[in-house]
C-alpha cells in the first residue's frame, strides 16, 4: 500500500516532467559506468537504446538530449527546445509523456564526451531516494517524500546528516582539516572536490598550477591543492587532491553561501543516498 502511494504520488507530482507512470519503483540496482568522473546509467528513450545519461546533482534540468539523439529519434522539438518522448525508461520506472531538452550547447557534450547521450538532473531526481554506490558501480531510485520517508528504515552502517536544497542545490554540511562545518555541494558532475578561495585562505591551503577549469557553460580560474582530510557524516577521506576556485557564482545561483563541492574523488569512496524531500543525505562504505 505505502509503494503504491509513493507510485501514485511520483506519477501526480511529475507536472512538466512526466504524465503517467507505470511499473514499478526501480529499487532494484541499476548497473552505472563511470566515464570522465560521473556517473551514467542506461535510459530507454521511446522503447529504444540503452542511451546512457549522466546523472548529475549539479544539473538543474530533469533531463537533456544533444540534437544527435533527437535525430536518431526523429523527435520534433518545439520553440522552447522541449521535446515529447512516449516513454522514457530508468530501470524498472517507465514514464509516459515524458518531456526533455534539447541542449544545443556542443560545449557541454563536449564535455561529458561523445558517448554521453543526455543528462538527468535535480528535477528529476528531486522526486527520489537516489543511492548511489561508487564501490559496487550500482544506482537505485525510490520515490521519496516526507511523511513516506519517515516509515522507511536506514541503511545500515550508513551516517545520516541533515541537508540544505536550496535552488535545485543540495548542500551538505561538511568538514576540512577538521574545521567546519562549511556548505558543500553535492556534485557528482565534478571530477573532484572544490574548495571556495576564502575557504583556503582561511585555512591557508597552498596553491599552485593555475589554469581554467572546463564548465557547461564558461570556464573558471581554479587552482591545485590538497587537504589533510575531508570528511562529511562519519565518512573522511585523507590526503584528498582538491581544487581551488572562486565560488561568489555559484552561491548566487544557489541562493545561499557555498563554500565548496563535494566531488568524485571524495564519491568514488562511498555510497551515497540522498533525499532532497526528506532532507538528508547518507555516506556509507557501500
Amino acid at each position: 500500500m505505502l509503494a503504491s502511494l509513493a507510485s501514485l504520488l511520483a506519477a501526480l507530482l511529475f507536472t512538466g516532467c512526466a504524465g503517467v507512470r507505470i511499473g514499478t519503483d526501480s529499487a532494484t540496482p541499476i548497473a552505472m559506468k563511470i566515464e570522465r568522473s560521473r556517473p551514467f546509467i542506461p535510459v530507454l528513450l521511446n522503447g529504444k537504446g540503452p542511451y546512457w545519461f549522466a546523472v548529475d546533482t549539479g544539473w538543474q534540468t530533469a533531463a537533456d538530449i544533444p540534437p544527435r539523439v533527437e535525430r536518431d529519434l526523429e523527435l520534433r522539438r518545439d520553440k522552447d527546445r522541449i521535446v515529447l518522448l512516449d516513454s522514457f525508461a530508468v530501470g524498472e520506472m517507465v514514464f509516459k509523456n515524458f518531456d526533455v531538452f534539447v541542449d544545443d550547447n556542443p560545449k557541454l557534450w563536449d564535455l561529458l564526451g561523445n558517448k554521453a547521450d543526455g543528462i538527468i538532473g535535480m528535477g528529476f531526481l528531486k522526486y527520489f531516494e537516489v543511492t548511489i554506490n561508487y564501490p559496487r558501480s550500482t544506482m537505485s531510485f525510490v520515490p521519496a517524500f516526507s511523511f513516506i520517508g519517515k516509515h522507511q528504515k536506514p541503511k545500515p552502517d550508513f551516517s545520516y546528516v541533515r541537508i540544505k536544497y536550496s535552488n535545485h542545490y543540495i548542500v551538505v554540511p561538511t568538514y576540512v582539516n577538521g574545521a567546519g562545518p562549511y556548505s558543500f555541494v553535492l556534485d557528482t558532475g565534478s571530477s573532484k572536490c572544490i574548495i571556495s578561495t576564502e575557504i583556503a585562505d582561511r585555512l591557508s591551503l597552498a596553491r599552485s598550477n593555475p589554469h581554467p577549469a572546463r564548465g557547461a557553460v564558461n570556464d573558471i580560474a581554479c587552482w591545485d591543492s590538497s587537504v589533510e582530510s575531508l570528511k562529511v557524516g562519519n565518512r573522511t577521506v585523507h590526503n584528498l587532491q582538491v581544487g581551488v576556485m572562486d565560488c561568489a557564482d555559484v552561491s548566487k545561483m544557489a541562493e545561499c553561501k557555498i563554500d565548496g563541492y563535494i566531488g568524485c574523488n571524495f564519491l568514488k569512496h562511498c555510497a551515497v543516498t540522498f533525499s532532497v524531500l526528506d532532507l538528508y543525505i547518507g555516506i556509507g562504505t557501500e
